[in-house]
């Protein structure tokens, strides 16, 4: 992976709470194009290009999918993945994230 220049707390985005307490963090690379997230200890996401969205952990729990969640409404407020969908997705497999918000995509889930 690429050194990390920018390590950030990430704030909820539309859910009503306040903070995540510094469990969520957003890692920036000095690649420019990549940022992922950090929920409690584990990355568990990322996005490059500022269009392609990567899973790269295979658990699950309620408040990562929170954390998950608010990461993904930086890039598209749209999008608000659930368990079924967050499970369903590949590990190391990118997804166009305009096809995470499409309608047919997520009913095939």
């Amino acid at each position: 992976m690429y050194e990390t220049y920018k390590l950030m707390e990430l704030s909820p985005v539309n859910i009503h709470q306040k903070s995540f307490y510094g469990k969520a963090r957003l890692l920036r690379y000095h690649d420019g194009k990549t940022v992922s997230l950090q929920s409690y200890n584990t990355v568990v996401c990322q996005i490059k290009d500022n269009a392609f969205f990567i899973k790269l952990w295979g658990g699950y729990s309620a408040t990562s999918l929170r954390h998950i969640n608010s990461f993904l409404a930086l890039f598209d407020s749209d999008i608000k993945l659930s368990k079924k969908q967050w499970e369903r997705l590949e590990v190391n497999e990118p997804y166009y994230i305009g096809d995470l918000r499409n309608k047919y995509f997520k009913a095939g889930f």
